[in-house]
């Protein structure tokens, strides 16, 4: 780019439109600004240029903006503009310091760890040099739990620390079971569905003869992603609350409620629904949050794979959390077996009722250096947008997201009507792009669950 600004062969008008289509022919997770080997900030004129790219065709294009606490501000703004214009999730808002810390703590070197970059969905990894089995691999916690619960209540337990040890077994139970399915996989990859073209693109591979999913690489890793954390935290504060303290709901009858999806039992939902929630900061409901995550981190820190290297935590869920109801029943948080259940490190639809500063201080508790990933997951309503300065509210609330330990926002600008009039008329919305987890679609091409599960989602107003 310099070059050919320096031999008088491009502007950076053309540059912008080169990149421009780009974005269009290849729709691929790019990173912007970040550090510099020496912690310095790396913002620099193609990093203007590759996001006026964007801002000029918008659309379903994936890439992030590195926040670090050294960043160019008015860059950092811009980015938060040019998300708030667009409303449809790009750029994700990454915070570098908390990725390169999570990668030390998994075994990378330093001097490889200031490179962290944006790599997908929800993903990081060290460019060239790292494999994590991303989006491969999940374990749906409320399943756990549940299973758990209904075990409780035949044994008659009598305080929580006994539900939530049996909880702890179950998710062992599950989490080996993960592992022996992914031993059986990861021995034959290599053989039966080597990456070759990425093997040749990466450190480590040719020396070594081997395929990038055979510990070619450096640094490799499974990441294992984990769903319901909140649905599971709900469930234990009310279960805390109504049953062992208050001693208002028994066990029975909770079971009861739970088989009937709280037919006939409105009056049960009603006192669980009462209850303290994760995503309203909430110091009960948060660190009940917090624990749920430990003990998931711990569970799977217990485990290696067959090729000797360590399974990652995350909490994300690609889409599986719409379908809920295949898998599950109600659950004592109040969710009826028709709902999705939460999204990734997300509070459940509609409970996070006290603003965006509380949700994303509950969120912040889920220790993110000791995680691989979790995004924030943002609906915004675009009333927002009259605020007297809502990109500095929005730049604001990144910051001080990040500054707590946050690793990642993603965020939608669309109203619940406009949703709603996209199902119902979707000739009306074809351009109508929205954020869904990881991604970036036209809403219309969604499935329709997923869109009822988009339209569930808590939107915050701007007054």
């Amino acid at each position: 780019y310099q070059q050919d600004l320096a031999r008088d062969v491009l502007t950076p008008e053309q540059a912008r439109d080169l990149i421009a289509e780009l974005f269009l022919k290849f729709p691929t997770f790019y990173s912007l600004s970040g550090r510099t080997e020496a912690g310095e900030d790396a913002t620099n004129e193609l990093s203007w240029v590759f996001l006026q790219a964007y801002d000029m065709i918008g659309g379903t294009n994936e890439f992030g903006v590195l926040w670090h606490s050294d960043i160019d501000p008015q860059f950092f703004r811009y980015a938060c503009e040019v998300l708030m214009r667009h409303g449809s999730g790009s750029p994700a808002l990454i915070n570098q310091d908390c990725l390169k810390d999570s990668e030390v703590r998994y075994g990378v070197s330093p001097k490889h760890a200031w490179n962290v970059a944006y790599s997908g969905c929800f993903w990081y990894c060290i460019p060239g040099r790292e494999w994590c089995a991303h989006d491969t691999l999940a374990v749906n916690g409320l399943k756990c739990f549940l299973n758990a619960l209904e075990e409780a209540a035949e044994c008659g337990i009598t305080d929580l620390e006994e539900l939530i040890s049996l909880f702890t077994d179950k998710l062992n139970s599950a989490v080996r079971a993960l592992k022996e399915m992914t031993d059986w996989q990861f021995a034959r990859i290599p053989d039966v569905f080597p990456e070759m073209v990425t093997s040749l693109l990466t450190h480590g591979c040719i020396d070594s003869g081997l395929d990038i999913s055979d510990c070619g690489v450096p640094y490799n890793s499974a990441v294992v992603q984990f769903a319901g954390l909140a649905n599971i935290a709900d469930s234990l504060t009310a279960i805390q609350q109504m049953i062992f303290d208050q001693k208002i709901i028994s066990l029975q009858r909770l079971g009861e409620a739970l088989k009937a999806d709280f037919s006939g039992y409105e009056k049960e939902r009603r006192l669980l629904l009462a209850c303290p929630k994760y995503g309203n900061d909430s110091e009960e409901a948060d660190r009940m949050a917090a624990r749920i995550a430990e003990i998931y981190r711990t569970v799977l820190g217990r485990y290696v794979t067959c090729k000797g290297t360590c399974y990652r935590p995350a909490f994300f869920s690609w889409a599986g959390h719409a379908y809920a109801e295949k898998t599950l029943g109600a659950s004592p948080d109040g969710r009826r077996k028709e709902d999705p259940m939460a999204q990734g490190p997300n509070p459940m639809h509609g409970r996070n009722k006290m603003g965006l500063t509380a949700t994303a201080r509950s969120v912040s508790v889920l220790d993110f250096p000791r995680n691989a990933g979790g995004p924030l997951q943002l609906e915004l309503d675009p009333s927002i947008r009259r605020l007297p300065d809502s990109t500095a509210v929005l730049a604001g609330l990144a910051a001080g997201y990040f500054e707590l330990g946050g690793a990642h926002i993603l965020a939608n600008v669309v109203s619940t009507e406009t949703l709603r009039e996209a199902i119902e008329h979707p000739e009306l919305h074809e351009d109508l792009v929205v954020r869904v987890t990881g991604f970036s679609v036209h809403f219309v091409q969604l499935d329709r669950k997923i869109q009822e599960e988009i339209v569930q989602r808590t939107r915050h107003r701007g007054g």
